[in-house]
């Protein structure tokens, strides 16, 4: 039974007479001469009355005061709220002490307001521990009939107090002054009342907001003039944006260009005893196909299928959308990302990453201040540069050199067109092909896959079998020389070699470890080591052997 956390039979001899409490919801009561009595949460009946208001005050945002119960003073003898201490002890079956709980007085009532404090919010019903102090002292705990919504926010995008239930996720280039943005809804539902637009450089919107969500869509007109000062504009009517839907808001149109802008936008829902706002920030992209974005920081675009004339440079992001064409040089402050099937007819430089997509095109260099990642099918017709990891798709071609900061993979069937150098691990998928030397920590080369140079590493290398070598192998760990794989040159490390069966290399093993060749391999020039030299089955050796010791040897 909620509000019952501690149940007995009871009986209260107050003058001789046994006087019988109800039969639901007590609580511990102590009298002043010092007699005690279990006494029910009923709203009438109790000592201490308890009115639980979930059913309908069941949720709390930022800058809310939710009154959830309502206490009434039967016979406690209660002269003050100083009299009354209230706190959550536990909130959907955890200890939670993200709220700030008040007792008010109201007509000799006693409302329990709660408000957020640092919650990291959820669902569920809420545990409170009521003292009240009068001629009688009244100890319980109270279970809330219904679960709670606490939504205390806490990492921006939202009102005053940073609740994330409302949140912009992209913003589509401006079309002089119209604007077109996508909301999406990560708290609980939200009904809007009115909203409010405040942009410095605008003073109102000639035409209307369109909000459409899956299942509605609403206009509000510019009758009267729709001011961008802050003004509440009422959205007419039940409109719910609910949780996990995502809604798209058009206003057409500031009487300003809102090209590189920024505006917020406040969403108002006034259910109940107490108003809940959103706010939200609109950062206004560039628009990289009529304007020149160098001079600003906001995020530069070129819309799918769009073009750019010349250079696209912004002190934010740069964007090309699916099928773009910019005829020019990118340079951006933050990161770079072309779209499937777009063209870049020049170098692109990025301060973060750039993430070029399926099938896309770069007639330049890649420089990033972090990531490389293109997709499938992707083009660079220069030399790829990355602060951090390059990440290739598969049947991508770099027509140049790699020199990554971090590790580098790259895809099935990939060619490139010079050499990779890395500060990581360098992996290389099947049936590629290298046009040069590969540098590295550990060094993978994939099954089929041609390396035309030399192979150093500072820790391991490993060929996969078919693969090919075309130069000198070179590590501090061990050697793996995989099954059917070839090295035209010489290995060299300080670990261990392991040759593996019908393997070839045309030229000397020296090893600081342990060789081992195994049935089948032929090794054709001399090996090497001052450990163990262990012979499986019949390899060929074509030159001299040296070594401490030999397993194998006849």
């Amino acid at each position: 039974m909620n509000g019952v956390h501690r149940l007995a039979l009871v009986c209260l001899l107050v003058g001789g007479v046994l006087l019988a409490g109800p039969a639901f919801g007590f609580a511990t009561v102590s009298s002043e001469r010092g007699v005690t009595a279990m006494v029910a949460g009923d709203q009438q009946n109790a000592y201490l009355g308890i009115e639980d208001n979930t059913a309908t005050e069941n949720q709390i945002r930022p800058n809310s005061q939710v009154e959830v119960l309502r206490l009434y003073d039967n016979g406690v003898g209660i002269d003050s709220t100083a009299d009354i201490e209230a706190e959550i002890v536990e909130f959907a079956g955890e200890q939670d002490d993200g709220f700030d709980v008040s007792v008010e007085e109201e007509n000799g009532k006693y409302p329990v307001v709660v408000e957020c404090a640092g919650s990291d919010g959820g669902t569920g019903t809420m545990v409170f521990d009521l003292e009240a102090t009068g001629t009688a002292t009244v100890d319980t705990t109270w279970k809330t009939e219904n679960e709670v919504d606490v939504n205390c926010g806490g990492n921006g995008g939202g009102g005053p107090g940073g609740s994330p239930g409302l949140s912009v996720t992209s913003v589509a280039p401006p079309n002089g002054g119209v604007v077109t943005f996508e909301l999406e809804n990560t708290g609980t539902d939200f009904r809007l009342r009115s909203v409010a637009v405040d942009h410095a450089k605008s003073t109102a919107i000639d035409g209307e907001m369109t909000i459409t969500t899956a299942g509605e869509t609403r206009t509000l007109s510019d009758n009267p003039e729709w001011r961008t000062d802050g003004s509440r504009v009422d959205i007419g009517g039940k409109f719910e944006i609910l949780s996990g839907d995502t809604a798209t808001v058009e206003i057409d149109r500031f009487d300003a260009d809102m090209n590189a802008e920024s505006f917020t936008v406040t969403f108002v829902d006034d259910r109940g005893s107490s108003e809940t706002t959103e706010t939200v920030t609109v950062d206004v992209p560039c628009n990289a196909e009529t304007n020149d974005c160098s001079g600003t920081d906001a995020d530069a675009v070129v819309s799918d299928s769009g073009y750019a004339s010349d250079d696209v440079s912004s002190g934010g992001s740069v964007s090309a959308g699916d099928g773009s064409y910019i005829d020019g040089n990118v340079d951006a402050g933050d990161d770079v990302t072309a779209g499937n099937e777009s063209t870049i007819e020049g170098d692109v430089s990025a301060g973060g990453d750039i993430d070029a997509g399926d099938d896309s095109y770069v007639n330049g260099d890649l420089d990033a201040g972090d990531d490389v990642t293109t997709g499938d099918g992707n083009t660079i017709a220069g030399n790829v540069n990355a602060d951090g990891e390059t990440a290739l798709g598969n049947e991508s071609y770099v027509d140049g050199d790699i020199d990554a900061g971090d590790d580098v993979t790259t895809g099935d069937e990939s060619t490139i067109a010079g050499d990779v150098t890395t500060d990581g691990d360098a992996v290389f998928g099947t049936d590629g092909y290298v046009d040069g030397n590969v540098n590295g920590d550990d060094i993978v080369i994939g099954e089929g896959t041609t390396i035309a140079g030399n192979v150093d590493g500072t820790g391991s290398v490993t060929t996969v079998a078919g693969s090919y070598v075309d130069g000198d192998v070179t590590a501090t760990e061990t050697v793996t020389i995989a099954a059917g794989a070839e090295v035209h040159g010489d290995i060299q490390t300080d670990g261990d070699v392991i040759i593996g069966e019908n393997a070839y290399v045309d030229g000397n093993i020296d090893a600081g470890g342990e060789i081992t060749i195994n049935d089948g391999a032929q090794v054709m020039g001399d090996v090497t080591t001052s450990q163990t030299l262990v012979l499986d089955g019949e390899p060929y050796i074509g030159g001299d052997r040296s070594y401490e010791s030999c397993d194998g040897c006849t």
